[in-house]
């Protein structure tokens, strides 16, 4: 019986079956987790086109929108579908995150088994993948849906590459390249894909020259002979052009979309050796976290200068140490070259050359890098081995067990951002960001003074230097600022959104937080300037749709009611799931006499949310229209969600009089 168990585990499927119930049952946690207040709601739960679901115009939306520094238009997608499926519901999404973990796992297996022919290499490589702790971000954080579905589609586009090596044409080829697009408009981060495929056309795939094959049995050698041809290095090149031409223009929008953004200013602000170094020393930490994950954090503040020299040393001598080895050894063990190329070409994107945040490295950009340090590793250490597989065996259980140990401890810090963050100030020095998330957990908590502390906290640990921490700055300076003023110090709330403006300007949320405080001083035209100013820069939608609503507010008290109504009308476009201003521009239309318009606006955002003054201002407009019985209904209904509303109880009387009704 343990033999035929035993047998029956040596079989692809059976291992694939194993991988993705384990990488199931160790990620199954994330059922319980909840939102982040750090990106998720960018992403989701205050996304207002997220919110409306899998509509035809967010489709169109999701393909045009260079929101939140990216064009991503599949990742747009797939947060569409699960607000249409789940709503609001933060198990769920974690559980599709899960899952597309579990399938890029079994791809992974198939893959490297359909490659290489060694089964148990393949499945160690597959297990590493599925449980290293540097990807419990990628998996946790519903942000992250990104990393999970480009990864996904990668291993597709190369599934399909193999196939079209075994079989050349045109249709074939399409394949290739429909799956590299969806990559590609999942994370642009895949952009040196088409690299990849050239690294595996050296290894596994024989495609350079046969003769470099020195690993394979003569046998194996045969049966490849006979299903492979090396192809020149041009054609193979050559044969890369159209993906590389796809790789160009997501590089090109993701470019476009972190310069309107602002992301990309801290390429002028940190000078060029600072990136440089920084990136040497980022490539070391990568590779220091993938060897031993320990200490790791939603968040690695960048410092905006030079590391120590004895890291940049360090780092070099590293890079440069396990280039040379891969290098020489690719005749003999020409995977040490594949994997480390794949690991050093796809973290370049996102290595720091252009600064784009103030992370000095993110775990969750190690992601499909990994996979490459992975090959280099299980195959250097099986070739190492050599007969002795039960010490290979024994030594890779030991490690798997160990990393999902690992990952299982970490992933318990996500399942909130409480955890989360206080866990980052834990392991982490000078973390800003961690330092306002958390104090933005504690509000929810109700421990206010202790969330004055930590947004002080950030502010004085904010190294001010790049375009992301005066950002940072000016957003915890406005978090500060609504603290203290719903604490009852207006005073003291004006003087920090007046510092978080002069940190940035271009703060949107500083500048309608000042517009706001300067109104409640009676002073609209200063308060309007504030609004106009805020709506001059690139902002989120939901921001744009704030300021348009204040500022539609405050023209309203000016008498300025056209003015007003075109202000309203701007904030239901940017944020087309605000009942209120619904019911502000309806209001609007009814005074101005236009009563179907009224009409229309009122019912709109009646759809979105049930609202006393929407149905009040629906009854007058019956009214008006001579529709009594209609006016009569939706008075009744303002009175059932406000039963204190005079107004609409006398308007309600008369109604009934005039129809002869009674209550």
């Amino acid at each position: 019986m343990n033999r035929g168990f035993i047998q029956f585990c040596r079989r692809p499927f059976a291992i694939a079956g194993i991988l993705v119930a384990v990488t199931l049952l160790v990620y199954s946690p994330a059922r319980h987790f909840e939102f982040l207040t750090y990106d998720d709601d960018l992403y989701i739960t205050d996304n207002p086109r997220v919110i409306l679901g899998f509509t035809w115009e967010n489709v169109v939306w999701a393909f045009t929108s260079l929101e939140i520094a990216n064009w991503h238009p599949v990742t747009w997608l797939s947060h569409l579908l699960d607000y249409q499926l789940f709503g609001l519901n933060a198990g769920a999404h974690h559980l599709v995150s899960v899952g597309l973990h579990a399938v890029n796992v079994l791809l992974l297996f198939l893959l490297m088994r359909r490659m290489t022919r060694c089964l148990w290499q393949s499945c160690l490589v597959a297990a590493l993948f599925a449980f290293h702790p540097l990807n419990v971000d990628s998996v946790a954080w519903i942000a992250e849906r990104k990393n999970l579905l480009s990864t996904g589609f990668a291993l597709l586009t190369i599934w399909t590459y193999v196939s079209y090596v075994h079989n050349r044409g045109w249709k074939r080829y399409c394949v290739v390249l429909a799956c590299f697009g969806l990559a590609v408009m999942s994370k642009a981060m895949l952009v040196t894909l088409p690299c990849v495929l050239l690294l595996l056309d050296y290894w596994p795939l024989r495609r350079w020259d046969l003769r470099l094959a020195g690993a394979l049995s003569n046998s194996d050698m045969q049966e490849r002979r006979a299903s492979w041809s090396a192809v020149p290095f041009r054609t193979l090149v050559l044969e890369k052009i159209p993906l590389l031409l796809l790789s160009a223009v997501s590089s090109t929008l993701t470019v476009t979309a972190s310069r309107l953004s602002g992301d990309l200013e801290s390429v002028g602000i940190l000078s060029l050796p600072v990136r440089i170094t920084n990136s040497l020393v980022a490539y070391e930490a990568y590779i220091h976290k993938a060897l031993w994950p320990a200490n790791l954090a939603v968040f690695y503040p960048h410092s905006g200068a030079h590391p120590p020299v004895w890291e940049i040393l360090v780092s070099i001598l590293a890079i440069g140490g396990i280039s040379l080895l891969a290098w020489r050894r690719a005749q003999v063990s020409p995977y040490l070259l594949v994997g480390w190329a794949w690991f050093l070409g796809s973290l370049f994107p996102v290595i720091g050359v252009l600064q784009t945040g103030g992370q000095f490295i993110a775990d969750r950009y190690a992601y499909w890098p990994l996979i490459g340090l992975l090959i280099c590793v299980v195959w250097g250490t099986h070739a190492i081995c050599g007969l002795a597989q039960r010490a290979f065996v024994i030594t890779s259980g030991i490690v798997v067990l160990c990393l999902t140990t690992v990952t299982i401890l970490q992933l318990r810090h996500w399942k909130n951002a409480y955890e989360l963050f206080g866990h980052a100030l834990s392991v982490t020095q000078g973390n800003f960001v961690a330092h306002d998330q958390f104090a933005v957990a504690l509000l929810t908590k109700g421990q206010v003074a202790e969330a004055q502390r930590h947004f002080l906290s950030s502010i004085e640990t904010n190294p001010k230097r790049s375009s992301f921490h005066k950002q940072c700055l000016s957003n915890t300076l406005v978090r500060l600022g609504d603290l203290l003023e719903e604490t009852g110090a207006s005073a003291a709330a004006k003087e920090k959104y007046l510092a978080a403006v002069e940190a940035d300007s271009r703060n949107a949320a500083a500048l309608n937080s000042l517009g706001i405080a300067v109104s409640r001083e009676g002073r609209d035209t200063e308060a309007i300037g504030y609004y106009r100013q805020g709506l001059a820069v690139k902002c989120l939608p939901k921001q744009r749709a704030a300021l348009g609503l204040n500022l539609g507010h405050a023209l309203n008290r000016q008498g300025k009611r056209q003015e007003a109504i075109e202000s309203y009308l701007e904030a239901i476009r940017w944020d087309p799931a605000n009942p209120t201003a619904y019911v502000l521009v309806g209001g609007l239309f009814y005074l101005n006499r236009r009563l179907d318009d009224a009409a229309r606006y009122l019912h709109q955002g009646l759809q979105i949310r049930p609202d006393a003054s929407a149905y009040f201002f629906l009854g007058m407009t019956m009214s008006d229209s001579g529709k009594l019985r209609e006016a009569v209904t939706f008075y009744r209904r303002a009175l059932e969600l406000r039963p204190d509303h005079s107004e609409a109880r006398r308007r309600l009387e008369d109604a009934l009089a005039r129809s002869g009704q009674s209550l």
